[in-house]
């Protein structure tokens, strides 16, 4: 839900108007008293617009780079209290140069109230992930609903951008609550999702991948393991190093529920061979032997 103290356009949108006027009339007024007076606003005038331009789209690349560089730190590190720390901190950067009344600080992530966040649902997105490896999962939860159960989100407009938006937003929700073995809510979610996943799922890309990546895997946790690798074996995936990991993976785990303990082998080396940090490979047999503890979640 929108904060009604927001004031738009924000402390950097600002700071970039204030800076482009100061140097427009500060250029303006070396151009007059070089000149004798003669007014230069033709030079001086776009050169200031010039300026604010150039600082804007710099501003706006920054943040996307910073949240990009947190992406790549999370595929070879891993999801770690450090990279969380970091992510956090960017997400309160991010809020407070938008919002000139009603700044925050590291306290609203100990309060709960990350709704006010809701406006960069990417970001919160990937908080809400970050927590759920971390062992926080009652905030990653708690983030998925604040999102879900925002105005925005009921509210936005049904055009294709949006669905899409949507989808992913589902997605990882599914991911959340698969992982957390809460089987109510996923179903609950599961069958909201079904009109945006019904839009993208027979794109042959990454979101029509993952789409059936999820429906795969909530398939292995109602124990429906034939399905599940009919599924996989159907699916034509794009050579992703992600998705080619998470395909591998979840082909170990049926052939594993199976009791095709050779075949399990198998595609766990196959994993491995799309590794491409030593996070993953460790992540990668450590989720495996947790696999075999527990076999799947039951009902």
């Amino acid at each position: 839900m929108k904060n009604k103290k927001t004031a738009k356009p924000g402390w950097i949108l600002f700071l970039n108007v204030l800076l482009a006027v100061l140097f427009t009339f500060f250029f303006e007024s070396m151009l007059e008293a070089a000149s004798g007076g003669k007014k230069w606003y033709f030079i001086s005038l776009p050169l200031g617009i010039g300026l604010f331009v150039l600082r804007h789209r710099t501003t706006g690349k920054s943040m996307v780079s910073r949240m990009g560089m947190i992406r790549e730190r999370m595929r070879t590190e891993g999801k770690t209290e450090e990279v969380t720390r970091e992510l956090e901190n960017l997400l309160l950067y991010q809020y407070n140069n938008k919002h000139s009344i009603g700044r925050t600080d590291r306290s609203i992530l100990e309060s709960h109230k990350l709704e006010i966040f809701s406006e960069d649902w990417e970001g919160l997105e990937l908080l809400a992930e970050v927590y759920a490896e971390t062992g926080k999962t009652d905030r990653a939860v708690h983030i998925v609903e604040q999102i879900h159960n925002s105005t925005e989100f009921h509210t936005s407009l049904e055009i294709l951008p949006v669905k899409y938006k949507k989808t992913v937003f589902y997605l990882t929700a599914l991911k959340i609550f698969m992982e957390a073995g809460d089987m109510k809510k996923t179903e609950e979610y599961l069958f909201e999702a079904r009109p945006y996943m019904e839009t993208f799922k027979n794109r042959k890309d990454d979101m029509g991948a993952f789409i059936c990546l999820t429906h795969v895997k909530y398939q292995y946790l109602k124990g429906n393991y034939i399905q599940a690798l009919q599924w996989l074996d159907y699916y034509i995936f794009p050579e992703n190093t992600e998705i080619q990991l998470m395909r591998r993976e979840l082909a170990s785990w049926l052939h594993n529920a199976l009791g095709d303990a050779e075949q399990s082998e198998y595609w766990l080396k196959q994993a491995e061979e799309v590794c491409d940090s030593q996070w993953r490979k460790d992540k990668l047999y450590a989720d495996y032997d947790e696999m075999l503890k527990r076999k799947a979640i039951p009902l």
